[in-house]
């Protein structure tokens, strides 16, 4: 023991200031250090006491034994201080409950690896660049600012990245991530899953199972997977890939794909009798009132009518507003022809 420990109590809340090796029985609770370079372990055996943890000359934290009462907030017994480094909750040393626990480490300004396990369980990171690492259960994880890691298992798990360049992966069931600002990599997993890139340029992978992808704002690649997936790129230069089965490309403004290159979109691996592209959210006519639908010409020039569609050299093109040019335009890998059956109009 380097320093003696300095212990300050009051009615509800009780602060312990550990230094070296120390062992104390407050209550219900026990708390360790196991050294002043090494960090902190604290070990709880029942509910009852809230403590403040402050290191001193560690930078670590190990959390054992912490056991809590259904849908009980780990901030109700913890106040995690901002010059604790890592922070660490494994299953043979920490669990919560089978059903819902809390950890918020929002106020924590370093990098933090937090493991939780069974349970719904909802997890805020900090400002850092964070590693979250979800059990089973239906967990929710936010990684606030940062380039943060967030990785859910079985379970409906949500993952938000927030701000900086994040890496969120789904689990076994239907999950929902969103990458937030920054350039983010989204991996789906097994099952029906929903990716929402958010701003910046964004990497969306579906994986296995039925599911929906959102680039959004940026220049964005989203590759569906196997299923049948439904892809919408969005605002920005976005390089779509519906991968194997029944996939649906959705524009829902003409500015999602621009007729000039800079914004224009590319549909990779687009196949007849399989895959369909949506304009049903395009006003094909800008001058009437309501959403019109397209007509598609095949590879026929403009006539000057609003709402005509054209394919040719590669590009599918709409003028919505008659004036003979184009208003939005798709490029299409490979495909050399194109049916009006290819497209919900």
């Amino acid at each position: 023991m380097t320093t003696p420990p300095r212990m300050h109590t009051g009615e509800s809340v009780k602060k312990f200031y550990l230094d070296g090796y120390i062992r104390n029985h407050i209550g219900e609770k026990t708390i360790l250090s196991a050294g002043a370079t090494d960090g902190y372990l604290i070990k709880s055996d029942a509910k009852g006491t809230y403590v403040e943890l402050k290191a001193i000359n560690a930078d670590k934290l190990i959390m054992i034994n912490l056991q809590f009462t259904d849908g009980t907030s780990l901030s109700e017994y913890f106040s995690i201080k901002n010059d604790v480094a890592s922070i660490s909750v494994d299953k043979s040393r920490a669990y919560g409950t089978s059903s819902a626990d809390s950890f918020d480490f929002s106020k924590v300004n370093l990098d933090q690896k937090i493991h939780t396990f069974e349970g719904n369980d909802r997890v805020e990171a900090g400002s850092g660049h964070d590693y979250v690492k979800l059990g089973d259960g239906n967990d929710t994880a936010s990684g606030n600012n940062g380039n943060d890691i967030l990785s859910g298992e079985a379970g409906k798990d949500k993952l938000y990245g927030g701000n900086g360049d994040d890496k969120l992966y789904g689990g076994d069931h239907d999950d929902t991530l969103s990458g937030g600002s920054g350039n983010d990599y989204l991996s789906g997993g097994n099952h029906n899953d929903t990716l929402v890139g958010g701003s910046g340029n964004d990497t969306l992978l579906g994986g296995s199972g039925n599911d929906r992808l959102y680039g959004d704002s940026g220049n964005d690649t989203l590759n569906g997977g196997s299923g049948k997936d439904w892809l919408f790129g969005g605002h920005g230069k976005d390089t779509l890939i519906g991968g194997s089965g029944q996939d649906t490309f959705v524009f829902r403004t003409a500015s999602d794909s621009t007729a000039s290159a800079a914004g224009r979109d590319t549909i990779t691996d687009f196949r007849h009798n399989q895959d369909m592209i949506d304009l049903r959210g395009i006003d094909a006519n800008t001058k009437a009132s309501g959403n019109q639908g397209f007509t598609f010409i095949g590879d026929d020039t403009y006539s000057g009518k609003a709402g005509e569609l054209s394919f040719k050299n590669g590009v599918l093109s709409g003028d919505t507003n008659g004036d003979g040019h184009s208003d939005f335009a798709i490029n299409l890998t490979g495909v050399t022809k194109m049916y009006v059956d290819d497209f919900f109009l």
